[in-house]
């Protein structure tokens, strides 16, 4: 525990592998190994991260977030084994689409890396699949929400909506979908139905930064720069660093158009 904390938190590479030198994978849990292995995917040593989660595995067959992450590994790494590392993928999100504990976790190695490949149309074949066979509950919102977010990304506002309002059936008022939703009406010019629901995500979660960067985003086309500025210094209030930086955007952005708009009104 002390060598990954040294490693996760050293501002170098040299360090970072030092510590992990030292680990020995004969009295490292196999839960250690995986930390290992995201401590060298994050820093972008993709060698070595599936050499730790296949250790992981190795060491702890039920591991099931550490295979995961050592299949969509090698999917990227290793062209000659990618097909059967999808497919072995695939049997490891099937299993775990009811677990609420590992099952988001891989459903969005898998979906990350499908997208990183290019696999849009395998990925949105496999979940169309799996719903069509009796899931879970957990599982149903998964698919569906999986499935939002890919059709958003091709720019099919009305599939994706679809998903989105099938995923909030089974979840109820979950804020994420809501939020979810409220930028697919946005991306639809449907500024009065997301604005009501960007108001809704928002009273489920007045800390939530990134619902009043939504709001932001929809109170500027409804009412005008002025609203918008009071909401996303309400999202700096409550923001991450990502957050931060998108805000710090979106700030930039307005005064640009200030400036411009004293010069062509």
């Amino acid at each position: 525990e002390a060598l990954l904390r040294t490693a996760r938190h050293s501002g170098d590479w040299a360090t970072t592998a030092g510590c992990l030198a030292q680990l020995n994978p004969e009295t490292a849990t196999s839960l250690n190994l995986e930390a290992a292995g995201d401590i060298c995917r994050d820093q972008g040593f993709f060698a070595k991260a599936i050499e730790f989660y296949r250790q992981a595995t190795t060491k702890d067959d039920e591991n099931l977030t550490a295979r995961a992450e050592f299949l969509a590994l090698s999917a990227k790494a290793h062209a000659s084994e990618r097909e059967e590392s999808l497919r072995l993928l695939q049997d490891v999100v099937t299993r775990t689409l009811g677990d609420a504990a590992t099952g988001p976790e891989i459903q969005n190695i898998f979906f990350t890396v499908m997208i990183e490949l290019g696999r849009e149309p395998e990925l949105a074949g496999f979940c169309e699949a799996q719903l069509l066979l009796p899931l879970p509950r957990i599982g149903m919102i998964a698919l569906h929400r999986d499935l939002a977010l890919l059709y958003r990304r091709q720019g099919k506002t009305d599939d994706a909506l679809l998903h989105c309002e099938a995923a909030l059936k089974v979840a109820g008022e979950d804020v994420d979908l809501l939020v979810l939703q409220s930028q697919l009406l946005f991306s639809a010019r449907n500024f009065e139905e997301a604005y009501r629901l960007a108001l809704r995500a928002l009273q489920h979660d007045p800390t939530l930064a990134r619902g009043y960067i939504n709001l932001a985003t929809i109170q500027e086309k409804r009412m005008g720069r002025p609203a918008a500025r009071e909401l996303l210094e309400k999202a700096a209030q409550f923001a991450s660093p990502s957050e931060k930086f998108r805000i710090e955007e979106h700030q930039r952005r307005m005064a640009a158009l200030d400036d411009l708009s004293e010069i062509v009104p």
